[in-house]
């Protein structure tokens, strides 16, 4: 992690200077980074971070979630960056995990959360043509 972190600390303060990394989580495979401008740091409280697992039983290090909560003047923010079980047929299997995940990371205090963002590499599968899933995703946009 440590060789990602300072990736991308250098291509960040190559083009924007004054940002200063501040914090991070790593679960095997998945990571969070918190980097921001130095004059957000008073602004910024209460920030934790968590692993999630969410592998067989909950010990599979390969699976799960890096949870990162902050508030941004009193805004409650929660990032969660997951890794759920790969390969085709196993959708039923992931909306359990990613359920597993979200419940794990979010136990203390989702319901006073201003923002919740789930990312990473959920590994759902579109079994669609390509003009027909463009054509939903434009819709969906559109809306």
């Amino acid at each position: 992690m440590q060789k990602w972190q300072e990736l991308f600390l250098s291509a960040i303060v190559q083009n924007y200077y004054d940002f200063t990394f501040y914090h991070s989580c790593s679960n095997e495979g998945t990571c969070i980074f918190l980097f921001a401008r130095q004059d957000m740091q008073p602004r910024m409280k209460e920030i934790t971070l968590q692993e999630v697992k969410a592998g067989t039983d909950g010990f599979a290090s390969n699976q799960g979630a890096v949870h990162l909560r902050l508030k941004i003047d009193g805004t409650s923010i929660d990032l969660v960056n997951c890794q759920l079980d790969q390969g085709e047929g196993k959708p039923g299997k992931r909306v359990q995990k990613i359920m597993q995940v979200l419940n794990g990371a979010l136990q203390s205090g989702v319901e006073h959360c201003d923002a919740v963002i789930v990312f990473g590499d959920l590994n759902f599968r579109v079994k669609l043509d390509y003009d027909t899933a463009k054509n939903a995703a434009t819709r969906m946009i559109m809306k």
